[in-house]
């Protein structure tokens, strides 16, 4: 139980604004604690989040941020943000589906992740809340601390179908970040490029004054683990220490860690639903030291000698290859012809001497059983994929070589928008790109194209009578 001198109560809000030499105070702050598509494989993933006006300000006066009210009870809410989509936020549904089973009103982002956490899904890898301020009448309360307070025992990622979209996020917003996988979950400074390993509340506090809504963003970061949390708010009200537990109405808020094996996420695109196949994805952006949205100057503070320098590029620490002879691991609907294609790309890409290869062609075989009978037994079958410096499959064979399939992207070959994402006709045209590398016995390593690293195909798709599909058509 809380002790007089330590007040807790489930919500807070903040008001006003003046500028007093190096101390910013704004009032009715909302405080958004928020969260971090990409087309082939993850490589396309940025996000951009505004840094509000408010906040710039504070820091640029190189002091800290004071906000404050003076009417009402000091009160603080929290919610899930739902109807944004920079930086693109992913939702995991407690199920397995396919395209063709989303309704229309789950396509687009917003519609994607409200529909998800309608249907029990939770955010994936990464979350977006809003938290919202307001001082009390007379009062003067000061923030000094905003951290995560993980309820019961981490669990592993959850199952079920990610879905995902990318687009445009709101202006106006200060972005903060909370790594819940530290051992200490508190307040971190953010950027357009992600978040920062520097403590946000060092030096700064929030100061609660007239009404005057704020924004600001949190990252709330996941990777290893699953977990329940409350946000936890600290600060003072007239001088005595105070303490603001925020959670998802009458429960902790909930968020998926990210799952380390390959597996298929559906995106929600302006030509309809795509998948993708890839590890790691939905990790949340790490920066050191972050930036701005004009990508030239670091954000003050949010540079830690000693933190990790995360390189260019995804994914930011190349995975290590699965071991020799094991095949890549797929999960395929034949009545989803995204999933069909994916099987057969994949498995195509894919040969290992482990498996009884013989060279790079060794994995067509295992993929004859994704195409149709009479495009089987032709010489279309084996038609190479559209790659610039694609790596010649004599050198793999002079290192026995393996190739492994890294990713996947898998999109709908349309001319027109299709608002509703569906893929369920008779005929289903679908472009495929897919990237990986080769490793050999002796160390030797190349990528499967030397170009842009992947090689791609057109496919064209045909419903059979037991409704799944096969492939009629390589191209």
């Amino acid at each position: 139980m809380a002790s007089p001198e330590q007040p807790t109560e489930i919500t807070n809000t903040i008001s006003g604004g003046t500028i007093n030499g190096p101390v910013l105070q704004v009032g009715q702050a909302t405080v958004t604690l928020a969260a971090p598509l990409p087309p082939p494989g993850r490589r396309f993933r940025s996000w951009h989040a505004a840094v509000a006006v408010v906040l710039a300000g504070a820091l640029a006066f190189g002091t800290h941020l004071a906000l404050s009210a003076d009417h009402g009870a000091p009160g603080i809410s929290a919610r899930y943000v739902l109807d944004q989509a920079n930086p693109p936020v992913q939702s995991v549904l407690p199920r397995t589906v396919r395209a063709n089973e989303l309704p229309p009103e789950a396509a687009g982002c917003t519609g994607s992740r409200t529909w998800a956490h309608r249907q029990g899904g939770i955010d994936y890898g990464l979350s977006r809340l809003a938290v919202t301020a307001v001082g009390g009448l007379g009062s003067t309360v000061v923030i000094d601390s905003i951290r995560a307070e993980v309820v019961g025992a981490p669990r592993e990622p959850e199952p079920g179908t990610v879905l995902s979209c990318g687009g445009q996020g709101e202006g106006d917003w200060t972005e903060l970040g909370l790594d819940l996988d530290s051992p200490d979950p508190a307040a971190l400074i953010a950027g357009s490029d992600g978040v920062s390993y520097a403590p946000y509340f060092r030096g700064k506090y929030l100061y609660l004054e007239t009404p005057k809504p704020e924004l600001i963003g949190l990252t709330v970061l996941a990777t290893e683990h699953s977990y329940d949390y409350v946000l936890v708010v600290e600060g003072s009200v007239d001088g005595k220490r105070h303490s603001w537990r925020l959670q998802d109405d009458d429960r902790p808020f909930r968020i998926s860690g990210v799952r380390k094996e390959r597996a298929n996420t559906l995106h929600s695109t302006v030509l309809g639903w795509a998948t993708s196949y890839d590890d790691d994805f939905g990790v949340g952006e790490r920066c050191n030291p972050c930036y701005g949205e004009d990508h030239t100057v670091p954000v003050p503070g949010s540079e830690v000698k000693g933190a990790p320098t995360p390189a260019e590029g995804w994914p930011r620490t190349p995975p290590p290859p699965p071991p020799a002879g094991v095949a890549p691991p797929l999960a395929v609907d034949r009545r989803d012809p995204e999933s069909v294609a994916t099987a057969w790309a994949v498995t195509r890409s894919a040969f290992d001497p482990a498996l009884g290869d013989s060279g790079p062609d060794g994995g067509l075989a295992r993929a004859a059983q994704y195409l149709a009978p009479e495009l089987a037994a032709s010489p279309a079958a084996a038609r190479p994929g559209r790659a610039e410096g694609i790596t010649a499959p004599e050198e793999a064979r002079s290192h026995r070589a393996r190739s492994v399939v890294e990713s996947a992207w898998i999109t709908p070959d349309r001319q027109d928008p299709d608002r509703t994402g569906r893929l369920d006709e008779a005929v289903v045209r679908l472009s495929v790109v897919v990237a990986g590398t080769y490793y050999g016995e002796d160390g030797w390593s190349a990528p499967l194209a030397t170009g842009l690293g992947s090689v791609g195909w057109k496919l064209v798709l045909t419903r059979q009578s037991d409704g799944g599909y096969l492939i009629s058509a390589i191209d």
